[in-house]
């Protein structure tokens, strides 16, 4: 938040708001492709699955929660 504060005032909101759209684009894509990655089914031979496993099932929450509370800072910061 602090990054798009300093980009909206140096470079103005046309600059913040594709900033905000491309990370956006980032976290959707980034959550398609860890998805795919786990729906992947393993080879018998492959000793790294449940380490992936571990670490991308929880990634749907944690982006879930980053929309939200992105949101609700921006609510609270137009207030």
């Amino acid at each position: 938040l602090l990054a798009l504060n300093v980009l909206q005032e140096y470079y103005g909101p046309a600059i913040t708001r594709r900033a905000i759209y491309i990370s956006f684009g980032c976290m959707i894509f980034f959550l398609v492709i860890s998805q795919l990655h786990m729906a992947y089914i393993p080879s018998v031979v492959d000793t790294t699955h449940c380490a992936y496993s571990l670490l991308l099932s929880h990634t749907p929450r944690i982006i879930i929660a980053s929309f939200v509370t992105y949101g609700l800072m921006q609510l609270f910061d137009a207030i």
